[in-house]
């Protein structure tokens, strides 16, 4: 049931060669991050329980995790986080099942971010597990291909192109999504009937005693040790998506037309637009006109380069999503 081909395109930040087989990061072409204020964001769950680990796993006496509170990962992605320590966990108890629909089904947010100096990503990861009973989880198939021969250490980079379905692989306010089709296989697991899903802090340690490994056996490399109040995975929130959000209306929107790709001169051909509000793909309103007419010329020149999200108000008072590429 997965839909082929769904792809989210960003252009912040700074454009990378990609390196590995998997997504890019946020701002590539062919990424599949998910940004907070993406139009297939259907809901966001409430708070998880978190279980702490200790700020550096085999060092004894460490003391937990303990930067953040339960309650911080509620609602919205917004960069308040709570901090999970070396094999930390949090649990989502869902208020109303997930199942597994077309496309991607949720995704995971986390604090990461680039940074110049090293001209890479400061990424903590985390596997993602699901439950249909509570008791019994079931993890997706997690993939590392970052280097092993040395350490990524307390404040090194990670290339997203080389891990796959491992939370925390996108910056802030970019989640990672995951789709429940993955685990069709599993005979115990109702993937139509998701009761839980469970973050759990990979323990990024190249001592195979201390370190976990992908669905391969492969060490997983990621900043390690991470030994303050704020180590291991950073859990901002979990959204549920719905990938049929982006095509609603579809009578309407043969309806619709508008010039697009846009290069300085936006036209509707429409005699049913009310308002038009553009926004970047951070959710930043970029543009709006509050009384648009048929076949009306809009100059949107002082646009940069790249996709927007176009929001229609109709006159009947339905909305309309469109995603616009602008390029000249």
């Amino acid at each position: 049931m997965r839909l082929i081909g769904f792809l989210i395109f960003y252009n912040t930040f700074v454009l990378f060669a990609q390196q590995g087989p998997f997504h890019p990061a946020a701002n590539q072409l062919g990424t599949n991050a998910i940004h907070r204020d993406s139009v297939i964001v259907a809901s966001w769950a409430d708070a998880c329980t978190v279980v702490r680990g200790p700020q550096e796993l085999g060092v004894a006496g460490s003391p937990l995790a303990n930067a953040g509170e339960e309650w911080m990962t509620a609602g919205k992605a917004d960069g308040r986080v709570v901090s999970l320590g070396d094999g930390g966990y949090a649990t989502f108890a869902l208020s109303t099942p997930l199942q597994d629909k077309p496309g991607y089904d949720f995704a995971v947010f986390e604090n990461g971010f680039y940074t110049p100096i090293d001209q890479g990503y400061f990424l903590e990861l985390a596997f993602v597990e699901v439950s249909s009973n509570g008791i019994d989880f079931f993890r997706f198939p997690a993939q590392s291909l970052t280097d092993t021969t040395t350490a990524v250490g307390t404040h090194g980079i990670i290339d997203p192109t080389m891990v796959h379905n491992l939370a925390g692989k996108y910056v802030a306010m970019f989640g990672t999504p995951f789709d429940l089709a993955e685990l069709d296989s599993i005979a115990e697991l109702n993937i139509y009937n998701i009761t839980h899903i469970r973050i759990v802090d990979v323990v990024g340690s190249l001592n195979p005693d201390l370190g976990t490994r992908d669905a391969f056996g492969r060490l997983i490399n990621d900043p390690f040790p991470t030994d303050f109040p704020q180590g291991g995975f950073d859990l901002d929130a979990l959204a549920f998506l719905d990938i049929s959000l982006s095509s609603e209306k579809q009578e309407t929107q043969r309806e619709l037309r508008t010039t697009n790709p846009v290069a300085n001169q936006l036209t509707v051909f429409s005699d049913d637009v009310k308002s038009l509000e553009v926004f970047d793909l951070h959710g930043k309103q970029v543009f709006s006109n509050s009384n648009v007419r048929s076949n009306q010329v809009m100059d949107v020149s002082h646009l940069k380069n790249g996709m927007y999200i176009f929001h229609f108000e109709m006159r009947s008072g339905e909305r309309i999503v469109q995603k616009i590429v602008k390029h000249t």
